[in-house]
This record gives structure tokens, sequence and C-alpha cells, in this order.
């Protein structure tokens, strides 16, 4: 009986280890998805897209290939599933609200060597931090899975657009700067709320609220 109790906390304790996933996913959403081009001046075009977090841009699962399309020529805007990217200059941002004043995610992911585990469970990084790029694996820059060894950094962005006018922000500080004439009722609304600025939903009720939509 004895040895069935410590075989039971042998794989007990040993099962997260096993399953510990050690290719982070460079996509925003799981799977390629159902999605529409829509151009200034052709017909739409459905396919199935996904975001690629990484390289922070759009990509088409084409015949087994995955095809960046971000420089696509007249490519105006995509909707995949129910998220809706517009491309500016060549860069696609995804909208969560719409005209005349617009919320825009740059959503970017950096990529460095993941954290050494030292004693007592600490972690630390390599002196030197390595910034994945195109040039690593370049095979499998698309896949579904990232390099293993290595770790994605949630860097997403916000702009508050107002015709030509691009307010970033991506604390709730700087949300305030740009709607001056509620500062203390953002403030207030975030830390009630405990808004998480890596989640969209969220950020985007905050907006919402600053705009007086709430």
């Amino acid at each position: 009986m004895k040895c069935l109790f410590v075989s039971f906390l042998f794989l007990f304790f040993s099962l997260p280890v096993f399953c510990q996933d050690q290719h982070p996913r460079p996509y925003l959403l799981d799977s390629f998805v159902d999605g529409t081009f829509f151009y200034q001046s052709a017909p739409p075009r459905t396919a199935k897209f996904n975001y690629h977090l990484v390289g922070q841009e759009i990509v088409m699962d084409f015949e087994n290939k995955k095809v960046p399309v971000n420089n696509f020529p007249n490519l105006d805007s995509i909707h995949i599933g129910d998220r809706n990217f517009i491309l500016v200059d060549g860069k696609a941002y995804e909208e969560l609200i719409g005209q005349p004043t617009r919320l825009l995610v740059d959503h970017k992911y950096t990529s460095q060597i993941a954290a050494n585990e030292g004693a007592y469970g600490t972690k630390s990084h390599a002196a030197a931090v390595v910034v994945a790029d195109q040039r690593i694996r370049p095979n499998d820059f698309y896949a579904l899975e990232w390099n293993e060894g290595y770790e994605l950094v949630n860097r997403t962005e916000y702009y508050i657009v107002e015709g030509d006018n691009w307010s970033k922000f991506n604390s709730t500080n700087q949300l305030s700067q740009i709607f001056k004439d509620r500062k203390k009722e953002i403030k207030k609304y975030a830390s009630e709320n405990n808004v998480d600025l890596h989640n969209t939903a969220q950020v985007k009720a905050l907006v919402q609220f600053a705009m007086g939509k709430e």
C-alpha cells in the first residue's frame, strides 16, 4: 500500500513536467478560420486566415502553404471569423471600435530565449536576449508552434484614432491622458474592474467607458 502511495505521488508531481508545452503558439487564434478579403477595387474573396503575432501579419492557408497577405495590392480589410482587421500602409490592425473614433489593436509579440530555471525555482534569462525573426528556422516560421527553447513576450499596443490623429497607449495612465476630461473616472473604472491590458475585451470596455458609451 505504501509503495502504491509513493508511486501515485511520483506520477502526480511528475505530470506537470511531462505535460508542459515546450512550443509556444505564435498565432492569435488556435487555428486558421474562415475569413474574407475586402479589396478597394475588386470583389471580396474567401479563404482561411490567422494572425501571426511575431511576424505581425495576417497569414492565409493556401493549399497547405502559409502565405502572408499584408502587402497584397489594394487590400483594404480582412474579416477573420468575427474579427475585423484593417490595413494601414501594409500593416494590419484589429479594429475593436469603428469610426468616427476608432480603437485599434497592434497585436505583436517578440521572441526570446526561454529563461533558465535555477535554484529554488527561480528563473533568469541569458545576458544576451535573442529576438527571433524570420531568419530563425525560416521553414518553420509560419508553423502553428514556435521554436522549442524560446518564449513569446506580449508587447501589444493600442491606438485611439480620430481622423489622421493616432494616439498610442499601453497603460491606463496613457489612456487617461487621451481622455483628459475623464481622467479620474477612467483610473477608478480600471481599478475597480481589474482591467487587464492584455485582454482586448476588457480594454474595449474601458475605452467605451472613456468615450461615455458605457
